[in-house]
C-alpha cells in the first residue's frame, strides 16, 4: 500500500487478494464458487405445471411449492 498510494486500495482487501493467492496459487475465481442456478427448459416448465396443475381435480390434496420444486 505504501509503494502505491494513489490506489486508494483498502488493507482488508489487500489481505484478502493476498490469502486468496496463498491458499490456491491463484487469484482467479474457483469454477463451482457461487450460488447454484436452475435451468428454464421447456421439459422442466413442463413438468412443472403438470404437476401444478395435476392437483385442481383433487381438493384438500396440494403439495407445496418445495414439493413441487423437488
Amino acid at each position: 500500500m505504501k509503494m502505491f498510494p494513489n490506489k486508494n486500495w483498502i488493507l482488508s482487501g489487500v489481505k484478502t487478494v493476498l490469502n486468496k493467492e496463498d491458499g490456491t496459487g491463484s487469484i482467479e475465481r474457483c469454477s463451482a464458487s457461487g450460488r447454484m442456478h436452475m435451468a428454464h427448459s421447456p421439459a422442466t416448465i413442463s413438468n412443472t405445471q403438470d404437476l401444478v396443475l395435476s392437483q385442481e381435480d383433487k381438493p384438500k390434496t396440494h403439495s407445496s411449492q418445495q414439493q413441487i420444486y423437488r
